[in-house]
């Protein structure tokens, strides 16, 4: 796989990316340096250094039946929720960990939720599938929504005893 970053002033091929390091920003903050194998040195700071991480650099294709997690709190009748995206291949990232890849791109094209990514496997277990979050694993869809939807309401609760 040919992978590229999206720099803030253009596209970088993995393949010119020589070294990518993170230090201290001039004004706070992180920066990333990229040097390419060119002598050219690139800097970015702020979301786009964060995204960097969690770009794919190799993807492996996915056994069918795994599908990816995902928790909605709607109002009244439209939530809360559990959707599930199947997931095509694992996608080994920038940082190191492996995510899922749907249709819709990399954990399904959204951003790594503080809880976790979750995943369910072909006999609807679900289980971890990053190395932060809490770790639970959960016998189906239905304990897995019910346990953030009281993490959830407990939160609420204390945000307005706070308030």
């Amino acid at each position: 796989m040919m992978g590229v970053y999206d720099f803030s002033r253009g596209w970088v091929p993995f393949s010119a990316i020589a070294r990518a390091t993170i230090r201290p920003g001039k004004h706070g903050g992180e920066a990333m340096d990229l040097r390419l194998h060119d002598g050219t040195r690139l800097e970015e700071f702020g979301p786009a250094r964060e995204g960097f991480e969690r770009l794919p650099v190799q993807l492996v294709p996915a056994e069918p039946g795994w599908q990816l997690c995902r928790i909605w709190f709607g109002e009244g009748d439209e939530g809360p929720g559990v959707g599930f995206s199947p997931i095509i291949a694992w996608a080994q990232c920038v940082d190191g960990e492996m995510r899922p890849v749907t249709p819709c791109g990399v954990n399904d094209g959204g951003d790594d939720p503080e809880r976790g990514i979750y995943v369910r496997t072909p006999d609807g277990r679900i289980e971890p599938a990053s190395s932060w979050g809490d770790g639970r694993l959960f016998e189906h869809a239905g304990e897995f929504l019910e346990h953030y939807v009281a993490e959830r309401e407990a939160q609420l609760r204390e945000a307005s005893a706070n308030a």
